[in-house]
């Protein structure tokens, strides 16, 4: 490392701490360096890949809410000057295999997974439409203070 002077140290590189150097490098015009321990940076957001190369993902590995008129999407076009790209998941992205042979799949969205819950619990319709409306309550609650506290 040169003998260069930074305002700031950031410790880690996780999508966290590379968001918060770019917006203090942008913002505030500060030099920011990142340290980081590992051979490459990203945090939690790696895939690592078992002797017999099967992909075993540890943490950030699906985004969701990028459309472009999303509060993330322009965060996100912000942080990188626009060099991130994203693809879209296909509906059923994510399956899960039981030992007892069933398979239950995740959906990309939130209407076809509803529906996959209301076809194994069809009795449950209220409860799952209820358990929606208060994740949907939550997340519009986070999304308020974080915007407030910023």
């Amino acid at each position: 490392m040169s003998n260069a002077k930074y305002d700031i140290a950031i410790i880690g590189s996780g999508i966290g701490a590379l968001a918060c150097a770019s917006f203090i490098s942008k913002l505030y015009n500060k030099k920011v360096i990142i340290i980081e321990q590992n051979s490459h940076i990203g945090g939690f957001s790696k895939c690592f890949y078992t002797k017999d190369k099967v992909p075993f993902e540890i943490g950030v590995h699906l985004v969701g809410e990028l459309e472009k008129s999303s509060m993330f999407s322009k965060l996100m076009t912000f942080i990188t000057e626009g060099n991130s790209y994203w693809r879209k998941l296909p509906e059923v992205f994510q399956k899960f295999h039981f030992p007892d042979g069933f398979v239950y799949e995740i959906c990309s969205s939130m209407e076809g997974q509803k529906q996959k819950l209301f076809d194994l619990f069809p009795y449950e319709k209220d409860n799952i439409l209820k358990y929606y409306e208060d994740v949907e309550m939550i997340t519009n609650w986070y999304r308020n203070f974080t915007f407030k506290s910023i």
